[in-house]
């Protein structure tokens, strides 16, 4: 119970008052009664009143000093009371001389090492939120009985979901698919790290889940760490893919190479017509294998940046006319015709000529194989702002919607069944090239109805 400051003075007060009266009542004593001998009445008379000022002194100053010690008291009341409420910036004015300085002093040395505590926290919490929310890796923190204590955004990327941020839900809540779940199981039961690799979307994302427990202050808990294994898959997938159709590229004309040499061993060699045309067929499919064996350097060369783009202003007219004369001598009897649309005011393009040469190049022979007889195949240029568009359009067989995310891919086909039509690296290493010089590439086509492949360019400036 705290005592108010003016009883300190109404006790000053009766004390006072009472030593006024003792101090009264012996100084009427001493008056009305005849001296001793020798006037000692005088004299007592004196130390008494000399000793009731010091007294009556001596308790006003007393009360004076627990007025100002209780106030002081009562500023470290209130400002510990503030500092308990979180007003961690208060701070008690240091009194100049008395008994409660040196707790007003101790007080603020505490209050500046808890605030510095409680900031270094704070800062690590923030430091850990921003690691969490920003790692690509999922991360699901889960008491013993399922209730969700952490979980950042990538664990809802993951799961494509939007995961909310709030705590004291239960994992089922969030996760929904069954293995996870079982795998957290089982990771507290056996007190041991369990791992699954899972795939969800039918088959179109593949995650691995690890469930560590952990065991603080008798609490148990599990860190499920969640981790995106769809792009290795793929590139396993495409490695493999890869594998299987060089194999299938060279084991056709090495197939073809034997059963001919056997065939002249056998007895052709005798027959000169017939040994020739096999020699010729010979040199035919070892062609065939040069040239795949060429394509995948050349395009491992352009996926690896070893092949230098010197790029240029130059006159994409240039180009194309050396493009159409050597369609007018490879065409051969399909009897195709090329066209070519250029504005006489076309601006000159950043390009590497040679590069550029073969990029229209594999356009128009990717043209030529699927146009029947009779066909066309069109070049033509828009210039933009900042760029310089290049269409090539044939009059061919299309593309149906299916195969079209996929035409630009290694050893991809349309039409598997028509051997001629080459290896597949034709498109892959013209996107390359685009790429190279800073442009893209893409198709448009309705099957049966012919395809149009457009290509940007930079304008020189």
């Amino acid at each position: 119970m705290r005592v108010p400051s003016s009883f300190h003075w109404r006790l000053a007060l009766a004390y006072t008052v009472l030593m006024l009266v003792v101090l009264g009542s012996t100084s009427a004593y001493l008056i009305t009664t005849d001296p001793p001998a020798g006037g000692i009445g005088r004299d007592v008379l004196a130390m008494v009143l000399a000793a009731v000022a010091a007294v009556t002194a001596g308790l006003a100053l007393a009360a004076a000093f627990s007025r100002r010690a209780a106030r002081s008291m009562q500023f470290v009341t209130e400002g510990a009371m503030r500092f308990a409420e979180g007003d961690l910036e208060h701070r008690i004015a240091s009194p100049s001389r008395d008994e409660a300085r040196d707790a007003a002093d101790a007080f603020n040395q505490m209050a500046a090492t808890f605030q510095d505590m409680v900031n270094d926290l704070s800062s690590e919490r923030n430091r850990l939120s921003a690691v969490l929310d920003t790692m690509p890796d999922g991360v699901i923190v889960t008491s013993e009985d399922g209730t969700v204590e952490l979980v950042n955004h990538a664990a809802g990327w993951l799961f494509d979901e939007p995961f909310q941020r709030e705590l004291g839900v239960q994992l089922s809540n969030l996760v929904r698919n069954r293995e996870v779940l079982q795998l957290v199981e089982d990771a507290l039961a056996s007190r041991h790290i369990r791992q699954v690799e899972f795939e969800i979307d039918e088959g179109r994302q593949y995650l691995s889940a690890i469930a560590t427990p952990v065991s603080a202050r008798g609490a148990r808990s599990v860190v499920l760490t969640l981790h995106d294994l769809t792009r290795l898959r793929q590139v396993d997938t495409t490695r493999r893919e890869f594998v299987s159709n060089v194999s299938h590229e060279l084991r056709s004309p090495l197939a073809a190479i034997k059963a001919l040499a056997e065939t002249i061993h056998d007895g052709a060699l005798e027959e000169t017509d017939a040994a020739r045309d096999f020699l010729r067929r010979i040199e035919s499919e070892a062609d065939r294998m040069t040239l795949l064996v060429n394509e995948l350097l050349d395009l491992s060369r352009l996926q690896s940046g070893q092949v230098p783009v010197h790029l240029g202003p130059m006159d994409l007219a240039t180009v194309v006319e050396d493009v159409k004369s050597r369609f007018d001598l490879q065409s051969g009897d399909k009897r195709l015709s090329l066209k070519t649309t250029l504005p006489s005011s076309l601006p000159y393009v950043m390009g590497d000529p040679d590069k550029l040469s073969q990029v229209l190049g594999n356009l128009v022979e990717n043209s030529v194989k699927f146009t029947p007889d009779g066909g066309s195949i069109a070049i033509s240029a828009t210039a933009f702002n900042d760029s310089i568009e290049v269409r090539v359009a044939d009059t061919g067989v299309g593309i149906a919607p299916e195969h079209l995310p996929h035409v630009f891919e290694r050893f991809y086909k349309v039409d598997r069944s028509r051997r001629e039509v080459g290896a597949g690296l034709g498109l892959a290493i013209t996107k390359h090239l685009v790429q190279a010089h800073g442009g893209d590439i893409r198709v448009e086509s309705r099957f049966g109805r012919g395809a149009t492949f457009i290509f940007t360019l930079d304008r020189a400036s």
